[in-house]
């Protein structure tokens, strides 16, 4: 890419440091085309200030769903809440990915994934199983009124479910 690029994603990185949401807001205006780049700075933002990343993420205008995935999973580790609460944003179609990022989330904050585990849309159901022990083992007082949520039809896994929130 050009200097003129160059610069214009240096100058980007140093705003995503020091204001990741109206970066995230305005990133459309750095005109930056080069993937790699947008990426970095939208985990600046991400680590920044995670929320409004998470939700402004289609202004990156991330092209390639492995660069929005790298992003998502950024963004999982720093906000499990938004990213579960806005995972549709990320417009990622892979369910492995959805699985890896539905995980992250739950380690960060297991009520919320807990509660918006729906948005994750993941058909596997021994994935939705093992998100459901990984939010148990973090969540265990609320987990009973929100165990529906993740639609296990297996009732051996939701009585394992249930001895993990019973330790």
């Amino acid at each position: 890419f050009s200097s003129d690029e160059r610069e214009r994603i240096r100058v980007a990185e140093v705003c995503a440091q020091q204001d990741g949401e109206r970066t995230a807001g305005l990133i459309q205006k750095f005109g930056i085309k080069d993937e790699q780049a947008l990426i970095r700075i939208a985990k600046l933002c991400a680590t920044q200030l995670p929320l409004r990343t998470i939700e402004l993420i289609k202004n990156f205008n991330i092209q390639t769903e492995q660069g929005r995935i790298e992003v998502a999973k950024h963004c999982a580790q720093q906000n499990g809440w938004k990213t579960a609460q806005f995972i549709d944003n990320f417009q990622i179609q892979n369910e492995k990915a959805r699985i890896e990022i539905a995980k992250l989330c739950a380690q960060q904050n297991a009520w919320q994934t807990a509660e918006l585990i729906g948005n994750f849309q993941i058909q596997n159901e021994k994935a939705r199983i093992e998100i459901a022990k990984l939010c148990a083992q973090r969540f265990c007082w609320g987990l009973p009124q929100l165990i529906g949520n993740f639609q296990i039809r297996d009732e051996m896994a939701r009585v394992e479910i249930a001895k993990l929130c019973a330790q």
